[in-house]
């Protein structure tokens, strides 16, 4: 992907959540989150059909250009992972350093799997930099 791109798809995403990018920050991260959780859907019907369309074989892979065209198009959404992906890649285009945590629901019957993104926010250098991850995973 090209640097005209990868500030297209940024943009683009940007315009999806009603947001102007802006540099990292923890207000910025703050305000993308809200706005995120507005415009994206939390939900698994995209992933069921994602999965029906290749009924047999391993589920095709995550595109972030489907995925951000079904969501500006359709309204679509996602499960943590799907949402992890998409941000992960929105974040590292307005220069956040990221990285993706697998984590366990405990408290199901039956724990399970799901993903969270952690991210460094570059304007707290009061903070230790594993005391921010925990600001943030704490979010």
């Amino acid at each position: 992907m090209s640097n005209d791109q990868r500030v297209a798809w940024v943009q683009r995403y940007c315009d999806l959540l009603q947001i102007e990018p802006q540099p990292p920050s923890l207000a910025a991260l703050d305000l993308l989150v809200a706005a995120h959780v507005r415009r994206v859907p939390f939900e698994n019907v995209s992933s069921i059909l994602r999965r029906a369309a290749q009924p047999s074989g391993p589920v095709p892979a995550l595109d972030p250009d489907a995925l951000l065209e079904a969501w500006c198009e359709r309204r679509a959404g996602g499960v943590c992972f799907e949402i992890t992906l998409m941000v992960d890649r929105l974040l590292g285009g307005l220069g956040y350093r990221t990285w993706p945590v697998l984590a366990v629901i405990e408290r199901l019957a039956d724990p399970a799997a799901y993903c969270r993104l952690a991210a460094d926010v570059l304007d707290l250098p009061a903070l230790p930099i594993d005391r921010a991850r925990q600001v943030l995973s704490a979010r």
